[in-house]
């Protein structure tokens, strides 16, 4: 089944946006000379001035929506750069876990001591399954935190191996907060554009184009006017 997309959503692309908009814009600049033409003398003069004024007002106005534009542009922006550094400190978590899991856990041989370091151990091997998991999938991060946490300042344990749990901990941490923060901007972008409508934007684009429309009609006259009194 081919793909439609709605006449709106074309405007992403430059080539069709501007066709468009240069056709709008040259369709107005048009019927506003025909209409200018007409008028001989002082009439026309102060029709010109009209048209200044009015293109001035109407891209001064159209200027809000290129803000609101910008702005967009800016949170999607920071938006993404959150996601990527989530991604980032999620894949620098599962590249700490697995190096500590090829180095304690996949080179067991034997009866295991019954000390606490190696208690440790065995808990770390027994939670590293359970964190490396496909991204879209749920990882508890919350209790691999603090299970690191406590296993870190268990008493007798190796300094080597306390500072290990720290490391890790650190990390899920530092990967927790991005989370959170990526999705709370996600949602805070949803409240704010929930509040401003993508017409209005149009509707400031819209104002645009018909300032440059005024403005290029005012061009023509002056060309006109120009070759008329040379001539």
């Amino acid at each position: 089944m081919p793909i439609s997309f709605d006449t709106s959503w074309r405007f992403v692309d430059p080539l069709y946006a501007m066709v468009l908009a240069l056709g709008a814009i040259g369709a107005i600049a048009a019927a506003t000379y025909f209409i200018a033409i007409r008028w001989k003398g002082s009439e026309q003069e102060r029709y010109k001035r009209i048209l200044s004024l009015a293109a001035e007002f109407l891209v001064s106005v159209g200027i809000v929506g290129l803000v609101t534009f910008a702005a967009r542009l800016k949170i999607d922006n920071e938006i993404r750069q959150g996601e990527r550094r989530a991604e980032q400190l999620h894949r620098e978590v599962n590249a700490a876990i697995w190096d500590f899991a090829r180095a304690k856990c996949l080179k067991w041989g034997g009866p295991l001591p019954p000390t606490r370091a190696m208690g440790t151990i065995v808990d770390m091997c027994d939670l590293w399954p359970r964190t490396l998991k496909a991204p879209d999938d749920f990882v508890d991060w919350w209790s691999a935190r603090e299970q690191l946490q406590k296993m870190a300042h268990i008493p007798g344990i190796d300094s080597n191996l306390s500072s290990t749990y720290t490391s890790l901990s650190e990390r899920i941490d530092a990967l927790i907060e991005a989370n959170e923060k990526a999705g709370l901007d996600k949602h805070k972008k949803q409240i704010l554009e929930s509040d401003v409508s993508w017409s209005f934007v149009a509707i400031c684009a819209l104002l645009v184009a018909v300032g440059i429309a005024f403005k290029w009609a005012r061009a023509a006259i002056e060309v006109k006017t120009l070759r008329r009194d040379v001539g």
